[in-house]
């Protein structure tokens, strides 16, 4: 649970193409978890709010019925899947993480995301002014 934790924090601001994946793991981890003695599972009640994360993607759903987009709805509900997989996860047992390495973690890397970014940004925009036609406009821009 905390590999995944810890996984989840540090994809946030430097992978989040990984973060559903991560997700997955987390919820599986929660299950396995579960096996564990002394784990006591908890009741998703209106005053959560995953309960409520959870209902907004019922909502969402709701909603796609008067939708003629299907195909973005099926993407669209697919990122959205996280609201009410981590509803699930108070429902399976929530095992207590103790340890401050998650939190760390999720602190160091967005600190080397906020060294990395800008000079990304500077190496786009120096990219972007050598790269510029004669008119003015840049590549591919019209």
């Amino acid at each position: 649970m905390e590999v995944a934790a810890m996984g989840i924090a540090i994809a946030l601001p430097l992978f989040p193409a990984l973060l559903p994946i991560l997700v997955v793991l987390l919820l599986c981890s929660a299950i396995w978890a579960r096996a564990t003695p002394g784990l006591v599972p908890r009741k998703l009640t209106a005053r959560s709010p995953l309960f409520w994360s959870a209902a907004l993607y019922g909502a969402y759903m709701v909603g796609l019925l008067w939708s003629s987009n299907m195909e973005f709805a099926g993407l669209d509900l697919g990122i959205k899947s996280s609201l009410a997989l981590f509803a699930l996860i108070p429902i399976v047992g929530v095992p207590s993480i103790q340890s401050i390495r998650p939190k760390l973690a999720f602190i160091g890397a967005n600190a080397i995301a906020v060294m990395i970014c800008p000079i990304r940004a500077v190496f786009r925009s120096v990219d972007l002014y050598l790269h510029a036609i004669p008119q003015g406009h840049p590549e591919g821009i019209r």
